[in-house]
């Protein structure tokens, strides 16, 4: 059966969960807030102090490495299903295989489960929550507030689901790009030669090769999580990572990795490559219509580091339909979908088609009276 970690409150045993607000570890039952290193120390002191023990906790407390990774952990096989023992009530528990933390669904005790943050699975890095769910609805009301086309009512009848704190696996990669990208690009001149006017259009191949180094190119490392909505999220402010300790994960879900970083890589190069492409484009002058046609780069010694990012989920139900919604847990940067009123999208359309036919009539009309 899987083992588990629980944060207790080192003054009442109640459990912990980590307070956005203040950075502390916090107990909703005596009120006491601590640092992570103060119940660091205080569950040190009620560990065994056995060279065995002291053994044990440091091989658990091996962070990730993508050399081992590859050489001991890259067959591992996430299939199925692990049962763990709530510590607090003692029910049992089936949940994921990629499961690293959550809330026990019948006492609401905060449960770390070893296997998945330890033993070379540790992540190296994490930016914890800078905010509590409460400013959700706030940050909901100011992504919606300009948005002409909802339904009247949707102010007052959505309703807010629960939201759920969620850490979500990152590669952050750090390597050299190096290669070539061929632009095709046209110039066009406009000649009068006799009574003809002449247009003259010259096609062109532009080529650019170089290096360029990136370092913490974001890539979600799980299938659970869309790739379109994590990229939607970004950017995340990296200088603001700090060493994993999973006292971090206390009310909150997470889970690990299911895809590793050689099978990321690409992804992250692809980015790569979009962004030496527009480097390179600026380089380019005197020409129009240029366009990236072919590139070729590889990376060189890429390294990888394994962070955790915060990510609120929730969803809103209105008329009869939910609508899920994704916030960014450091930034409140918020995406989602939201209803549209026919009617309201109707009038806007005719609105502005009649706008324009009329400006485009009131153009028309002054040119002719002008010439």
């Amino acid at each position: 059966m899987e083992t588990t970690t629980e944060h207790k409150c080192p003054s009442c045993g109640a459990p912990l969960h980590f307070d956005p607000n203040t950075q502390l570890l916090a107990c909703d039952y005596c009120g006491s807030q601590f640092s992570i290193e103060q119940v660091e120390a205080a569950e040190s002191k009620e560990s065994q102090d056995s060279a065995e023990a002291k053994e044990e906790t440091q091989s658990s407390e091996q962070a990730f490495d993508w050399g081992d990774y590859k050489q001991n952990l890259s067959g591992e096989k996430l299939e199925g299903t692990k049962i763990f023992e709530c510590k607090s009530c003692g029910a049992s528990i089936e949940t994921d295989a990629t499961t690293m933390a959550l809330v026990c669904p019948y006492c609401h005790n905060n449960t770390v489960l070893n296997e998945a943050a330890t033993g070379g699975l540790r992540p190296n890095k994490i930016i914890p929550f800078k905010f509590t769910k409460d400013k959700l609805p706030g940050i909901l009301r100011s992504f919606y507030w300009k948005k002409k086309l909802l339904p009247k009512n949707f102010f007052s009848s959505n309703k807010i689901g629960d939201p759920i704190g969620v850490y979500v696996p990152f590669w952050l990669f750090d390597t050299k790009l190096s290669g070539n990208t061929v632009f095709s690009a046209k110039k066009t001149r406009s000649y009068t030669k006799g009574d003809y006017r002449y247009h003259e259009t010259s096609y062109y191949d532009i080529k650019r090769a170089g290096n360029m180094a990136f370092t913490q190119v974001p890539v979600d490392a799980s299938l659970k999580m869309d790739d379109e909505l994590m990229d939607s999220l970004e950017p995340f402010n990296y200088s603001e990572l700090t060493e994993f300790d999973n006292r971090y994960l206390a009310g909150y879900c997470a889970d690990r990795f299911d895809r590793s970083p050689d099978e990321e890589l690409p992804r992250a190069q692809e980015r790569m490559t979009r962004t030496a492409e527009k480097h390179f484009s600026r380089t380019i002058s005197g020409y129009s219509d240029v366009k990236p046609s072919k590139s070729n780069f590889s990376t060189q010694n890429p390294s990888v580091i394994y962070a955790m990012v915060p990510v609120y989920l929730f969803e809103c139900s209105y008329d009869g339909k939910k609508y899920q919604y994704a916030v960014n847990g450091q930034t409140g940067k918020i995406v989602g979908e939201l209803p549209i009123d026919k009617k309201k999208e109707k009038f806007w359309y005719w609105f502005m088609f009649l706008m324009t036919g009329g400006l485009t009539a009131f153009i028309l009309l002054l040119l002719q009276i002008i010439f």
